[in-house]
């Protein structure tokens, strides 16, 4: 009866022991857990449904994205004067058309109301251009006309408020809240590249 108490102590002994070793190991799982996380692995039953580990999906399209990030995208002409060249044709533009106003106005060609009328006839013909050219999958070029059109809605305004005094303030800052309306209208209609 010795013997066998003396081995049953010395496996107690080597359980505890073997106990001690464990603890320690999970003491250090878990504080390596904090710093990288391990995916548990669980036996689904019969009525759960195993779920795909998106985490290290997640991880791998991160890394993708900033390695995009970091690489410099070579340099291409034709996305350029694609991506340039309307805004550059729309400001001037613009600057030509106050440039036709004022000198117009300068030899007394026009009158003040036919100016101001011919503002706003081209400003509307820039959304129905800008509109029929998004329609076309002219994207780019559909954005700078509509764009240039709120701006050029709003120097008439001014031009026919300030200038000619045509208007009082209280039409003036109606026309300009209307002409800012449609603007947000038309940026936030054309974020994604819809069209009515």
């Amino acid at each position: 009866m010795n013997e066998s108490r003396k081995t049953l102590e010395e496996q107690v002994q080597l359980l505890q022991h073997e106990v001690h070793d464990l603890k320690q190991r999970l003491t250090k799982l878990e504080s390596t857990k904090i710093k990288n996380p391990i995916p548990k692995a669980s036996t689904p039953t019969s009525y759960e449904v195993l779920q795909p580990n998106t985490s290290a999906v997640q991880h791998e399209d991160v890394e993708v994205a900033i390695k995009e990030i970091k690489t410099p995208q070579p340099f291409h002409l034709d996305q350029f004067i694609q991506t340039w060249l309307p805004r550059l044709f729309i400001f001037v533009f613009i600057i030509g058309v106050i440039w036709g106003f004022k000198a117009a106005s300068d030899y007394g060609f026009m009158r003040p109301s036919v100016k101001v009328a011919l503002g706003f006839v081209v400003s509307t013909a820039l959304l129905v251009v800008g509109y029929f050219q998004m329609k076309k999958d002219r994207i780019k070029l559909g954005h700078v006309l509509l764009g240039g059109a709120i701006p050029l809605f709003m120097i008439t305004t001014f031009a026919m408020h300030v200038l000619y005094n045509m208007c009082g303030p209280t039409t003036a800052f109606i026309l300009n809240l209307v002409w800012i309306m449609i603007g947000l209208f038309l940026a936030d209609l054309l974020q994604y590249g819809r069209v009515l």
